[in-house]
């Protein structure tokens, strides 16, 4: 069997968003409530399992005040304004994340899928569904003899399975695998005309490699290791936690709900290409916690990570296309702040013009 596809007729809105994150989600409900139309399309099929992101930032949490959504961040939250820091097993508690000039004094600890199902809901009951399958594969500005323009994007979906490829790479965030359609599969394109397209598309953005728009940086050469899951330690953990040892290594805890926590690990020690267990993360741990003792009891997600500190040359091409969250910048998974951006974004493609 050979792929196929099938192409259906130009359909026309007034704002694309590639991207349901909590970013591409949040521009969404912000541009509906100006009763400005939008569609968001994203490539997964389903909501990843995996908490990601864990932490909202004030700012962040100014803005979910502002559309109404707080009582219900707060509600499923955990707030956290302490950090414990154990250095070379001496303690110091310390009021980093208390912030004077904002009435939110604290961040806000919540899994990113838990985020992502009350941005959900509430766009959802403004009437909007997020187009899931679809991904990007095409988008460029046209321009007219008028001197008017506006965007036109090619999307597509698998119309069984998943749009995942075989030949898929872990490549790093500065660079984009854009592979053809895959053999044995069939596909639907569509060409969509927007005034606005928003890129919230993540690290591996395609609207931005499309453009293209450069995105120097770094990818740090150290292995982190990310865990979630249960632990037992004779230390305070219920703050975000610090470990510093007299190894010179360390590694952060962070609670999550249900009891469990996010690690954050330095895992050059081991080698990447064995398979990473519990024992070996516990290991780890143990040589910075010494003399305090923690012991890992099990594992949602645990993983090698190497963290990109990247940031795109521009934020827009042509005033029709924005890059938001990932796809504009990425650090180190404790920075929380890729919703920050949604609000300047919201205003500039609302301010710009009718749509």
């Amino acid at each position: 069997m050979t792929t196929t596809t099938t192409s259906s007729p130009p359909s026309e809105v007034p704002v694309l968003i590639s991207g349901a994150g909590p970013v591409g989600i949040l521009a969404a409900i912000m541009l509906t409530r100006l009763g400005i139309p939008v569609r968001i399309i994203e490539r997964d099929r389903t909501v990843p399992a995996m908490s990601k992101a864990l932490g909202i930032h004030a700012r962040t949490l100014e803005i979910l005040d502002m559309t109404g959504l707080i009582d219900r961040f707060l509600a499923a939250g955990h707030p956290i304004s302490r950090s414990n820091f154990y250095i070379l097993g001496d303690f110091i508690n310390f009021a980093g994340l208390i912030n004077s000039i904002s009435h939110y004094n604290y961040a806000l600890f919540l899994e990113q899928l838990k985020t992502i199902a009350i941005l959900e809901d509430e766009l959802e009951q403004r009437g909007v569904k997020v187009d899931r399958g679809w991904e990007l594969i095409d988008t460029k500005v046209v321009e007219q003899e008028d001197g008017t323009s506006y965007v036109e994007t090619t999307i597509r979906r698998a119309l069984d399975g998943s749009n995942t490829r075989t030949t898929e790479s872990n490549k790093v965030f500065g660079e984009t695998e854009l592979d053809a359609e895959e053999v044995d599969k069939q596909y639907e394109i569509q060409v969509v005309r927007s005034q606005y397209l928003i890129g919230a598309d993540g690290g591996r953005s395609v609207v931005r490699h499309k453009v293209p728009i450069a995105f120097p940086g770094r990818t740090v050469p150290n292995n982190m290791i990310l865990f979630d899951g249960h632990i037992e330690g004779d230390f305070d953990y219920s703050n975000i936690t610090v470990h510093y040892g007299k190894n010179n290594e360390m590694f952060n805890i962070f609670p999550l709900s249900d009891g469990r926590v996010r690690i954050m690990a330095d895992g050059s020690s081991l080698d990447p290409n064995e398979e990473l267990t519990i024992e070996k993360l516990e290991k780890v741990c143990q040589a910075c916690a010494s003399p305090y003792k923690i012991r890992i009891l099990d594992a949602n997600w645990l993983t090698f990570y190497k963290v990109n500190e990247r940031r795109a040359e521009t934020y827009s091409h042509k005033n029709r296309i924005f890059l938001a969250g990932d796809a504009a910048h990425v650090h180190s998974p404790v920075g929380g702040q890729g919703e920050d951006g949604t609000k300047w974004l919201f205003w500039r493609v609302s301010d710009e013009g009718e749509c």
